[in-house]
């Protein structure tokens, strides 16, 4: 495989075009992604795989960081491609060519649907699927080209019942359309509170994602009788595919059940606007099973992608920073 490093200039107008071509294409390696990621602090480098008649036949978007002298690669979403069961150690050549003489740690979480081929040919390219992921392989996905009443018939009880709970209440539920990240932090703040639980985004990403992502955003808010926002969820759009990004609720939103009423109006919008997918981002079973138990609630079928894969330029660099990781919890 003959991969080449694309500039900002060239995948200005052009990343994002070629990208939509591959049926694994992911939000997290598209132009406007790759500008977030560098505005909260990473630099940026995009690769595409060339042919033998020069036609992109594979995609990389990577953001690094340097920690204790080891430049950290990370690449959500990708590698993507259609050649990419065809990946081999040339993607690694790239990454030392530019990085040269570095130690590296590169993290891949490609979006493809697991097959066992595309796996042994990660593993025979010396990836390994990292055994400490960030991000699961697994999410629940609805296919939005079923009906309305087909997704709605497909809910769970639970799922229907607290859906109707939560219209009983004096509550308005609104795409909004023009969000204040003040407010949004402040929400999730204190849903974090409450809850418990460590902080889900700072101000500065909460920031650059309405300002960068902007218009491709779907942000639904509800506001109780005084007007305060009580819950909100949000997602973006790329081609025909939604991804879930924003939850939050307070106290109020909770026993108000406008989660339910929130995730339910954003996929009548998806469908509205003739979105076909909408992955709702991930899924926990063992340390988050009430999250799990509210996305599939929703009668969206499991998904298993191929993993979280990691490189590094020698096994003791790998064992090192496994080692780190196991120190650090």
């Amino acid at each position: 495989m003959n991969w080449i490093q694309w500039n900002d200039e060239k995948s200005r107008d052009n990343w994002d075009i070629n990208l939509l071509k591959f049926k694994d294409y992911s939000f997290f390696q598209t132009y406007k992604y790759g500008n977030y990621v560098k505005k909260i602090g990473y630099e940026l480098y995009r690769f595409v795989n060339l042919g033998s008649d020069d036609k992109i036949e594979a995609m990389f978007q990577c953001w690094t960081k340097v920690l204790f002298g080891v430049t950290v690669v990370i690449s959500r979403g990708g590698p993507v491609g259609q050649q990419i069961h065809k990946i081999d150690e040339s993607l690694q050549d790239a990454l030392l060519s530019e990085f040269k003489g570095r130690k590296i740690y590169c993290l891949s979480n490609p979006q493809a649907r697991y097959n066992s081929d595309l796996s042994f040919s990660m593993e025979k390219a010396n990836w390994r699927l990292n055994p400490f992921p960030k991000y699961s392989r697994w999410t629940l996905e609805l296919d939005l080209n079923k009906s309305l009443d087909y997704l709605e018939s497909n809910q769970s009880k639970n799922w229907k019942r607290n859906l109707r709970r939560s219209k009983k209440y004096f509550v308005s539920t609104q795409n909004w359309e023009s969000p204040n990240k003040f407010k949004i932090i402040d929400l999730y703040t204190e849903m974090e509170s409450y809850k418990r639980i460590k902080r889900q985004f700072t101000e500065n990403q909460i920031s650059n994602i309405l300002k960068i992502i902007g218009d491709d955003l779907i942000i639904y808010k509800s506001t109780n009788k005084s007007g305060d926002i009580i819950g909100l969820r949000g997602c973006v759009r790329f081609g025909k595919r939604a991804l879930d990004l924003f939850a939050a609720t307070n106290q109020e939103g909770r026993s108000k059940y406008v989660s339910y009423r929130l995730l339910w109006q954003i996929i009548i919008h998806c469908k509205e606007i003739g979105l076909e997918s909408y992955d709702l981002h991930g899924i926990d079973i063992i340390n988050n099973e009430g999250v799990y138990n509210f996305k599939k609630g929703t009668g969206a079928s499991l998904i298993e992608n191929l993993g979280e894969y990691d490189w590094a330029t020698s096994k003791t660099l790998r064992k090192f920073i496994h080692l780190a990781y196991i120190l650090k919890r």
